[in-house]
């Protein structure tokens, strides 16, 4: 989409730079970073009220930790929390240039005053401010008008005419938030977005692994490979379509955890990505995501969190988290408890729920689980501009592997699916040596010796996350066994 804009973003910046010294605008988004931890913090306004001769403009709001929860709220969120530009900003009616920032704090800033002019800034804290300095100095590539504005305690910060707030301070530490990009008028740094994650170049080459489990009246599993090579691609103003060449193959287990059938495929497969359906990828920083309607099957009142992960200094993922095995979350306010602060966030019990996307890579890593049904799927490797990274399979190796399906046979495995320990039971009768468990990407999670004198170990796997595993135990006569396990 970014390329349908170009036209239209010159002619925004040329009216962005006639800001007339107001704070914060309308149409622009602004991406801050702060002194910190380089985290980057996105201020933009959601909706504007007159009221009376004053314009209020109600900035968007974040969630955040609850930092006196204990106990049963010990994982707590608070949603509908502000920033450090708080919640709202007044534009007076009656005095120009006057812009008081409110809730929860309450500061006002007077963008053309002169230097050496003086107001109370944050009068709850006695804290007045001054212009100190007027100068010409570049904003974002871009020479500006600014004022340097010294506030009572030893803090600044810094306005432009054209580019609003520069510099702003953190009240609480000795940290700032500096301005690194304006988005609307792409200026500076500029955050990724859908048009980033899902921009695909012809004849790259993505290799997945599925993995799925269900434990209703038929239960068993599924593992599927599969490669995608982008064979074509057309960029329409809403969304990108690509004809790929799929390849692979789908392994199907039982409630054992032992192999049943394999299914091959190679087709040609035109796939959408449609802007609307991808809410996470234009979310930013710690923004609440409300789930309804954006993923049927789950309960109402679900909420995910928007995570930025950085990489030489850049955004390049964003996903959904919570800090509780990556679970959505719910609102317990109204319907599971009525006391409780209304804008108070718990991680819900279900499965699962995540999204990760990359920068050029679109989905990486996807889980949905509910109750009897989980499934992840895994971008495990991959070659963009001739580069390969991670495991990209042969075409010959996912249409003619062969399972040994041998290692499967003369082994049971129970409960499966578990949440606490397994017992792995072999038909031969020589006494299980080790044992060696698999994640689903192949890695070891856990190898340990035994001293057993039988065919059959119980295996605690309270330390084990939720997830789809291979348990491979060896005899004392050299005999080598494996099985399919979950851990709930």
């Amino acid at each position: 989409m970014k390329q349908f804009l170009t036209l239209l973003s010159v002619i925004l910046c040329s009216n962005l730079l006639a800001q007339n010294w107001q704070p914060v605008t309308l149409n622009e988004v602004y991406n801050f970073e702060y002194s910190v931890d380089d985290e980057i913090c996105t201020i933009k306004v959601d909706s504007v009220e007159v009221q009376g001769s004053d314009s209020i403009f109600y900035l968007n709001r974040v969630a955040l930790p609850c930092d006196t929860c204990t106990g049963e709220f010990e994982y707590a969120y608070l949603k509908n929390q502000p920033q450090f530009l708080m919640r709202q900003m007044m534009k007076s009616g009656t005095e120009d240039g006057v812009y008081t920032f409110s809730d929860t704090l309450e500061f006002t800033i007077k963008t053309l005053s002169n230097e050496g002019d003086t107001w109370d800034f944050l009068p709850s804290q006695g804290i007045t401010a001054e212009v100190i300095e007027v100068s010409i100095q570049e904003v974002l590539g871009v020479e500006d008008n600014i004022k340097i504005i010294e506030l009572s305690n030893g803090q600044t910060f810094t306005i432009s005419e054209n580019h609003g707030i520069i510099s702003f301070p953190d009240f609480y530490s000795e940290g700032e938030y500096n301005l690194v990009g304006m988005e609307t008028s792409e200026q500076g740094y500029s955050i990724p977005d859908f048009w980033d994650f899902y921009d695909f170049q012809i004849g790259d080459v993505y290799q997945y692994v599925r993995h799925s489990w269900h434990t209703a009246s038929n239960p068993g599993s599924n593992d599927t490979y599969r490669k995608v090579t982008i064979e074509q691609k057309d960029v329409y103003p809403t969304y990108y379509e690509y004809s790929n060449v799929q390849v692979g193959h789908v392994d199907i287990f039982n409630g054992y955890g032992m192999p049943v059938d394999t299914m091959y495929f190679e087709d040609v497969v035109n796939k959408t990505y449609t802007e609307s359906d991808h809410p996470i990828a234009n979310g930013y920083n710690n923004e609440l995501l409300n789930l309804d309607g954006y993923l049927t099957g789950l309960i109402e009142g679900q909420y995910g969190i928007v995570n930025f992960e950085y990489q030489n200094n850049a955004v390049y993922r964003k996903s959904l988290y919570s800090p509780e095995e990556n679970y959505t979350w719910y609102t317990i306010a109204n319907e599971y408890n009525p006391q409780a602060h209304e804008d108070l966030i718990l991680p819900s019990m279900m499965d699962g729920f995540q999204k990760v996307y990359e920068v050029n890579k679109g989905i990486v890593f996807d889980v949905l689980g509910m109750g009897e049904f989980h499934e992840e799927e895994q971008l495990i490797g991959s070659i963009i501009d001739g580069e390969t990274t991670g495991t990209v399979y042969s075409d010959s190796w996912l249409l003619t592997v062969n399972k040994n399906k041998s290692m499967y046979s003369g082994v049971k495995c129970f409960p499966n699916p578990t949440s606490s320990s397994l017992t792995i039971s072999l038909e031969d009768p020589s006494p299980v040596i080790s044992y060696r468990i698999y994640n689903s990407i192949g890695q070891t999670e856990e190898y340990k010796r035994v001293n057993l004198s039988q065919n059959e170990i119980t295996i605690n796997l309270n330390h084990i996350k939720a997830g789809i595993y291979v348990v491979e135990a060896e005899t004392q006569n050299g005999t080598v066994k494996r099985v399919r396990f979950v851990k709930l």
